[in-house]
C-alpha cells in the first residue's frame, strides 16, 4: 500500500480561464457580435455573426492556447500591420547581447 505524500500536486494548473463552456477569448469573440446585433437592431445577423467568429476562432487556435495566435500575430505582423516598439523585428534569428 502506498503510503500517503505530504504534498499537493495540482492537476489543473495551466488551465485557461472558462466563462460558462467558453474560454474567455471565445466568450469575447461570441459577445462582442451579438451585442452590435442587439445595438443595430439586427439581431440575426448578429447571431450568425457570433457563432461564425466562435467556429473561425476555434479553427483558428485547432486545440493550442491564445498564446500561440498571438505568435502568431507577431511572427507575420509585426513589422507591417502592427509594430511593436519593445520588441525586436521577427525576422531576426540570432540576437546579441
Amino acid at each position: 500500500m502506498a503510503a500517503k505524500s505530504a504534498y499537493h500536486v495540482y492537476q489543473h494548473l495551466d488551465d485557461p480561464e472558462i466563462i460558462a463552456i467558453w474560454t474567455v477569448d471565445e466568450f469575447v469573440a461570441m459577445t462582442v457580435p451579438l451585442l452590435l446585433g442587439i445595438v443595430f437592431r439586427q439581431v440575426f445577423i448578429g447571431l450568425v455573426l457570433c457563432i461564425a467568429c466562435w467556429w473561425g476562432l476555434k479553427k483558428l487556435k485547432a486545440g493550442r492556447s491564445l498564446d500561440w495566435a498571438y505568435g502568431v500575430v507577431y511572427w507575420y505582423a509585426s513589422g507591417t500591420i502592427a509594430p511593436m516598439k519593445g520588441s525586436p523585428p521577427s525576422t531576426y534569428r540570432i540576437m546579441v547581447g
